[in-house]
């Protein structure tokens, strides 16, 4: 029996009018040494046919077919038993691939002698047709594209950067036989505890920085927007990688990305519910979730961010309410205290304090600061359209004008890592602050001090 490449696993439920484009593209790879395994999950509709039409055209594809449907996690593991290549991808069916992604992620493995392999992808909207980049690259200031590495490397932000998908990362057969983990049974969030655990054993993991998967959204019936089904998943998956990590000893090397990641996680999930679930939901994170996490008598410096160790203190000290709610996304208070007092603590290290940003957020910080008559050293922004306007009597500059050791201030901490990353470029070593956080819980200037 000849030696497979890779084993492409996709689970499918109910995909008729995805999956045919879905296992062309993987048909069409570049990289021809495959077996195509297609799990059925018992879908009532057409998809089965338009699989036999595709499999008896070519014999690289085996379908199995699931008498009761049992959910993608399920499906993936059924997947998992019968593949026999070197390595294993999971592909959804209603999404699409570059021709030469596998012989890209595959020669980057071999090349590197690496476990894992993950790339970028493109967000495509299923109704408009566009397609919008998921680069994971451009965070964090990322300094290790195609240069193997372990996920301790990265431990500050691991798993905000490595995200818990499985569809866009390629991995060594014998790594996960080893690891003897699977993707957990449930109705979502059931690839994070897999990812996670096999990106956390990966002797060298490879990020090749082009897009290569066409994540299909605005879809009817997707997955992710299924939350509300059953809103325990992403806390049962997250419970599952805390397990793992105290079993391999390595919980203190990630806990600050990792409790940053699931505060993230846990507001993510709740946004998604009806307020009588949302109430349930965060009473059990208050009660006992929290703590069945290991994460009940956290400090600030066991998270990254001022915010996100602020939200962890709203659901640990607060039984729901629409008002506690609320905390966790709290508004900007432009008339707070706050504002001035950091800046006169900033002011008296006589440093240069450049505003970044001149959209809304920015004109609005600055007229608060002319209500106490407060100058600014300069305004700058890195839309190219945007410099040279004038902004409440500034001329806004490009970033080049920035120097090493100017204080920065950040209005949307949205754009913090874009900001980071940009500085990194210019070789510029600058302290960045987060007024959003600073006016929205009015904290002290230190607590928001951006490392």
């Amino acid at each position: 029996m000849s030696r497979i490449g890779i084993s492409v696993i996709v689970p499918v439920f109910n995909l008729e009018e995805y999956i045919g484009e879905c296992l062309e593209s993987i048909l069409k790879q570049t990289f021809q040494n495959i077996e195509i395994i297609v799990v059925d999950d018992n879908s009532s509709d057409d998809s089965v046919k338009v699989i036999e039409q595709l499999a008896r055209k070519d014999s690289r594809i085996k379908m199995i077919l699931l008498d009761e449907n049992h959910g993608a996690g399920h499906a993936r593991n059924v997947g998992m038993q019968s593949a026999r290549g070197d390595y294993l991808i999971f592909l959804d069916g209603d999404d699409f691939f570059s021709t030469d992604m596998l012989e890209k992620l595959y020669d980057t493995c071999e090349k590197h002698n690496a476990d894992i392999a993950v790339c970028n992808a493109y967000m495509h909207d299923h109704v408009s047709g566009k397609n919008e980049l998921f680069d994971e690259t451009s965070r964090f200031q990322f300094d290790k594209i195609g240069i193997p590495f372990h996920l301790k490397e990265i431990a500050p932000y691991a798993f905000q950067f490595m995200h818990e998908m499985a569809w866009n990362k390629l991995f060594r057969r014998k790594l996960v036989l080893n690891t003897g983990v699977k993707f957990q049974e449930q109705h979502n969030a059931n690839d994070q505890f897999f990812v996670f655990a096999n990106l956390m054993s990966a002797a060298n993991i490879v990020m090749y920085p082009e897009p290569l998967v066409y994540y299909r959204t605005n879809v009817k019936g997707q997955l992710s927007k299924s939350i509300p089904k059953s809103p325990r998943c992403i806390y049962d998956a997250t419970l599952a990688t805390v397990q793992f990590m105290e079993k391999h000893k390595c919980r203190t090397i990630y806990k600050r990305g990792f409790n940053t990641y699931i505060i993230n996680r846990m507001i993510f999930s709740m946004d998604m519910l009806e307020s009588t679930v949302r109430e349930e939901i965060f009473n059990f994170y208050h009660e006992m979730g929290l703590k069945q996490l290991g994460m009940e008598n956290c400090k600030l410096e066991d998270f990254l961010n001022y915010i996100e160790y602020q939200q962890y203190l709203v659901m640990r000290n607060n039984v729901y309410s629409k008002h506690i709610y609320e905390r966790l996304r709290p508004e900007i208070n432009w008339k707070s205290q706050s504002l001035k007092r950091a800046l006169e603590k900033l002011k008296l290290q006589n440093r240069n304090i450049v505003l970044w940003g001149a959209g809304v957020r920015g004109k609005k910080l600055l007229d608060r600061l002319e209500t106490f008559d407060f100058q600014l050293t300069s305004v700058v922004d890195m839309r190219g359209e945007k410099v040279g306007c004038v902004l409440n009597n500034y001329k806004v500059d490009s970033i080049d004008i920035v120097d090493n050791g100017d204080v920065i201030l950040v209005t949307n901490r949205g754009f913090i890592e874009d900001i980071k990353s940009a500085l990194a470029d210019l070789d510029k070593d600058c302290i960045l602050i987060d007024i959003q956080t600073l006016l929205s819980y009015e904290t002290e200037v230190e607590e928001v001090i951006i490392v």
